[in-house]
């Protein structure tokens, strides 16, 4: 019950920040609400015998990195999966039809990449594999930074499919590196707080999207909404761009090999 008034009063407080500034009870009292329960659901599973989940496990770091990592990768990825088609039927006057191939390439890349990141994550080890991922992740991002409403569909397209191989190389190797730094009594409650923290980042990062490109575009000044809203969609890339750069940053500083990834070294050099 905690736990979802608390992910629900965040979610409400972050999709209501695009219609009411942030002092607005519709936005405050929900953040609070959502903040305090939270809080109170891990001082009770830190004080019971038995808790429902053990979130003293965030005190492995690489748990804890992983688990953050996973985060801003959703919030990117479904975000961006929200905003992109906004831009390309609203301002750039495409069908809904046109906005779906534009994505789909991305997509199949996606699963391409995704296949094939378990026969990476085995041969170059998580860092390799993670700081990769992240570097093509922080650079799509940064392409569609550059693009504006006259950048043709195919360069767009292609910006959009470099995030995607990024993202493809990053989320199951992501999680299978802080999963398996854990205990193996552990894993249970890691793998639960792994996939309800990538659902509700990748639902608020949607919602903080359209925040920041609703309120950039109300603020930008322009007379003509079109430029505003050209302005304000540039503006949500440039915030995607700083969170992907913020997670190559973490994964080149803090994801090191698991022991299991030593100990496997250590025999192929033997």
């Amino acid at each position: 019950m905690q736990v979802s008034c608390g992910f629900g009063g965040l979610l409400l407080a972050f999709t209501s920040l695009s219609d009411y500034s942030f002092f607005h009870p519709l936005v405050i009292v929900p953040l609070a609400a959502g903040i305090l329960s939270l809080v109170f659901f891990v001082r009770r599973q830190l004080r019971i015998a038995n808790p429902l989940l053990d979130v003293r496990i965030f005190k492995n770091r690489d748990f804890a990195v992983g688990t953050t990592l996973i985060s801003l990768y959703y919030f990117a990825f479904l975000g961006m999966g929200i905003v992109l088609p906004i831009y390309i039927q609203s301002y750039l006057g495409q069908t809904a039809l046109v906005s779906g191939l534009t994505l789909l390439p991305g997509a199949f890349l996606m699963a391409v990449t995704s296949s094939i990141s378990g026969w990476m994550l085995d041969r170059l080890g998580a860092r390799a594999t993670l700081i990769i991922g992240s570097a093509f992740l922080a650079g799509g991002t940064l392409l569609l930074v550059m693009t504006d409403a006259g950048t043709p569909m195919g360069v767009l397209v292609a910006d959009y499919c470099v995030r995607c191989i990024g993202l493809g190389f990053l989320i199951m190797p992501t999680t299978t590196w802080s999963v398996d730094s854990l205990d193996l009594k552990k894993m249970p409650d890691g793998v639960a707080i792994n996939n309800t923290m990538r659902q509700v980042m990748g639902a608020i990062g949607s919602a903080l999207m359209v925040t920041v490109m609703s309120a950039a575009a109300a603020g930008s000044g322009f007379d003509s909404p079109m430029r505003a809203g050209v302005y304000g969609v540039h503006m949500s890339f440039v915030f995607s761009a700083v969170l992907c750069s913020a997670a190559l940053v973490l994964a080149v500083i803090f994801v090191r090999g698991t022991k299991k990834e030593a100990f496997k070294k250590e025999r192929r050099r033997n």
